[in-house]
């Protein structure tokens, strides 16, 4: 599908931009993207929910590096 609408998916390391950069680019996120996640336009995909009692399991799985969707720690 992105192929067809020639969109792209890029990324970027904020480590070295300047605290005034990172504040402007997190205020624009979170305009642009943040409702998008609310509104369930944009859904991210959760390989696995572990209970924060697994949270060894968890981090074997991520350290294996044999997910594909984020890893979710469950607390509460």
């Amino acid at each position: 599908l992105m192929m067809v609408k020639r969109q792209q998916i890029i990324g970027s390391v904020l480590r070295s931009r300047p605290v005034p950069e990172k504040a402007e680019i997190v205020a624009e996120f979170t305009r642009r993207a943040l409702p998008k996640f609310a509104d369930r336009t944009i859904v991210p995909i959760i390989e696995k929910a572990f209970s924060i009692d697994d949270v060894a399991e968890a981090h074997r799985m991520m350290e294996e590096d044999s997910h594909f969707g984020k890893i979710v720690l469950k607390i509460g």
